[in-house]
């Protein structure tokens, strides 16, 4: 693994850890001594890599046990029911 993999791993791994934080970006870059700029830039990164946004799904309606609501915006909901 070259530098800048493991620069990008701990970066990653501090995107995690101020998800579990709890507490604003500004507060958690002030707490840890991290430039507020370098930590945008790769909160903007992990975003591109987040499959989870953006991404289309695959539901098994036969598995499914409970009703399901996909909110795009807060003008488009979708609800399905059995």
């Amino acid at each position: 693994m070259n530098n800048l993999e493991e620069k990008g791993l701990r970066m990653l791994s501090m995107i995690a850890d101020w998800q579990q934080s709890g507490k604003s970006k500004k507060a958690y870059c002030a707490e840890n001594g991290i430039n507020e700029a370098t930590f945008y830039y790769w909160f903007s990164r992990s975003k591109e890599n987040d499959t989870s946004s953006g991404s289309f799904i695959t539901i098994d309606k036969a598995a499914r046990r409970n009703d399901i609501e996909v909110i795009l915006s807060q003008r488009c909901t979708y609800k399905d029911r059995k």
